[in-house]
């Protein structure tokens, strides 16, 4: 039996559009998006089993960031 039933990949781009055009090309499909209008932060492609998501570096940073604000005032 297999633990992993729908892995996805996350990959960390600076240009997240540019990223799933990309992918696009290879034959996936967005399947979601966030936000919905404007420049995304994230988007997620599928490609028959297979998905990736596509996350801003900005958000990953500005998450990486908050959590050790977290940590460090936990600390305390």
């Amino acid at each position: 039996m297999s633990i992993f039933r729908n892995p996805q990949v996350i990959l960390f781009s600076s240009d997240v559009v540019r990223a799933a055009t990309f992918y696009e090309s290879l034959g996936f499909t967005e399947t979601f998006r966030v936000p919905n209008d404007g420049e995304p932060i994230h988007i997620d492609l599928v490609l028959d089993d297979y998905r990736i998501g596509i996350a801003s570096v900005s958000l990953h940073a500005m998450i990486m960031a908050s959590t050790q604000c977290l940590m460090d005032s936990a600390l305390q």
